[in-house]
């Protein structure tokens, strides 16, 4: 696979914009868990702002599965080719041979998908840090992540500890995701984009290398702390129905729509005086309703007043570089990574839906989350376009899931 140049470095007055990454060699220069990325060609849309169309957005990305998929033709006719020509010598066998053996553009596009909060529970990767890869990347996280938390953030993932200061049990679910991503990276899995979920887009940023783990702990305690210290008190809730069910919710005057992960799969947020009665009113619909263990009420704009806080927190990060392409909290859209958007990933509802739909069909969507629940949201948004696996199985995220994973999407030495 022909190596591509690298993009421009960003400045400090010269946000980075987001662009796609292809899998390379291991960087030095990056110093991420991850490592082993290098960055695709800046894509002529990549200036766009969040408001832009979605389309270059979509474009972007469906070029990547029209180039493998044609990669992948030119594969088998030339495999076909070969052994019409063949003459039974070595040579023509060689050449036979070698034209069956794919590379990294032989297959589909690869896409992680980062959750946002509420699916981590205590103990999460109990049994993925008996693998060395998540282990050393947790420890990275704990280094990086020690200046803004008290507790290590090992100590939820063991089980040892089940809370924390506000972000921690947020924080510890990006390093979870930071670490899968790392874990599968040594097994050859590399991604070719990534889509993250609230918090779980702060992971893709450092994941991508367009901030540090230090400043990506950073915000994710600073706005966390900002918004329980002027925000009403409230909380979230999930909500599966029928498609219906969004119109029904426009009208209701105590919930805010903060999500739209699939066609009746919806998030809300209410403050701690409605959710009961959000709950019930989705119940009524013929939904079934479940909270999320999140204590705000994020995605809404009950989280306005502490827009200067979060805002000077974002001002606060160095971007080092570019990140990722798909957008949850810009729709899918291509997005400036700056501090503007650091705002929109905590406030702007998730348009998980309106995201993945822009991957390419055939695209596999891993989710590198401890719970697996994104891939249901994959299929249902996608009508089953987009091949959606978790790391996870029935026992939850373990070394046999990243294997499992790696015998399916191996990109080849």
């Amino acid at each position: 696979m022909p190596t591509r140049a690298a993009p421009p470095s960003a400045t400090a007055t010269q946000p980075p914009a987001w662009v796609m990454l292809k899998s390379g060699p291991p960087s030095a220069k990056q110093g991420l868990p991850v490592s082993s990325m290098r960055r695709g060609e800046r894509h002529p849309a990549a200036a766009a702002s969040a408001s832009s169309s979605s389309r270059p957005a979509r474009n972007a990305w469906r070029s990547i599965g029209r180039r493998k998929r044609a990669a992948r033709s030119a594969s088998v006719a030339g495999s076909c080719a070969a052994k019409r020509s063949s003459t039974g010598s070595a040579r023509s066998r060689s050449a036979s041979q070698a034209t069956r053996v794919p590379d990294s553009d032989a297959l589909p596009p690869l896409l992680f998908m980062l959750p946002g909060s509420g699916v981590e529970v205590p103990g999460m990767g109990r049994s993925l840090l008996a693998d060395r890869s998540f282990a050393d990347s947790i420890a990275q996280c704990d280094e990086a992540a020690r200046p803004s938390f008290a507790q290590p953030l090992r100590a939820f993932l063991d089980g040892t500890a089940e809370d924390g200061e506000p972000g921690y049990r947020s924080a510890a679910l990006a390093a979870f995701c930071i670490a899968s991503a790392a874990a599968l990276n040594d097994r050859g899995v590399r991604a070719d984009g990534w889509l993250g979920c609230s918090i779980g887009e702060i992971a893709a940023l450092a994941i991508a290398g367009a901030m540090s783990l230090e400043d990506a702990f950073a915000f994710i305690a600073a706005q966390a702390r900002a918004i329980a210290q002027v925000a009403p008190r409230g909380t979230l809730l999930f909500a599966l129905g029928e498609p219906a069910l969004e119109d029904a919710a426009r009208y209701w005057t105590d919930a805010h729509l903060a999500g739209v992960y699939a066609p009746g799969l919806l998030l809300f947020a209410a403050t701690d005086a409605d959710i009961d009665r959000v709950m019930a009113r989705a119940q009524a619909e013929g939904a079934v309703a479940q909270r999320v263990p999140v204590p705000t009420p994020v995605h809404s704009p009950l989280i306005d007043p502490a827009q200067t806080l979060v805002a000077a927190a974002a001002e606060a990060v160095r971007w080092q570089g570019p990140g990722v392409l798909l957008s949850a909290a810009a729709g899918g859209k291509i997005a400036a990574a700056d501090a503007g958007h650091l705002w929109r990933v905590v406030r702007a509802a998730i348009r998980f839906d309106r995201a993945i739909q822009a991957a390419a069909p055939g695209t596999i969507a891993i989710d590198i989350g401890p719970s697996g629940a994104l891939t249901s949201a994959a299929r249902r948004a996608t009508n089953g376009r987009v091949r959606a696996l978790a790391i996870g199985g029935a026992r939850g995220p373990d070394a046999a899931g990243l294997d499992r994973i790696a015998g399916q999407c191996r990109h080849p030495a």
